[in-house]
């Protein structure tokens, strides 16, 4: 989804991977899933393990659409955990929790499921569900835009 979301930073693409990968590393902590998260398109990647392969394979989204110029764009992280034995519901609450201590507007998209935005328009979502596939959590996070060259396209 393209939004027409204004740079808020001069952020280098590696600063705003590292904003991200702090994000996902609080997040995964917080669970206790450490090793136990891969990337949503590509299921052999491993998060952290091949955190930089994850990096490279994500997209950088656009945050405006100029025709014939560089556009602001983040840097974003799409993560799937492996089977729970535990509530999904319930870490995702504790997601949610630990996001609103640290000031992020908060909202609830649906049963279990949360999103948190910030003023510079980084954002994140946590979910927690049982599916085909078990007692999972989806993880996204999405950086504020920059207009760096190293991150606009």
């Amino acid at each position: 989804m393209v939004s027409d979301r204004e740079p808020k930073s001069d952020a280098t693409v590696e600063e705003l991977r590292e904003w991200v990968a702090d994000e996902v590393d609080a997040v995964t902590e917080l669970t206790g899933l450490e090793d136990g998260w891969r990337m949503l398109l590509d299921l052999e990647l491993r998060w952290p393990r091949d955190r930089e392969q994850i990096f490279e394979r994500s997209h950088l989204p656009r945050c405006t659409t100029q025709s014939g110029e560089a556009n602001p764009a983040a840097v974003q992280i799409d993560l799937l955990s492996d089977p729970l034995d535990g509530d999904p519901v319930a870490l995702a609450e504790q997601v949610r929790d630990r996001w609103e201590t640290a000031g992020w507007e908060l909202s609830q998209v649906g049963p279990g499921y949360y999103r948190a935005d910030r003023a510079d328009g980084a954002f994140m979502t946590i979910e927690g569900a049982e599916g085909a596939g078990g007692k999972m959590l989806s993880l996204l996070v999405r950086s504020a835009c920059s207009g760096n060259p190293s991150v606009a396209h």
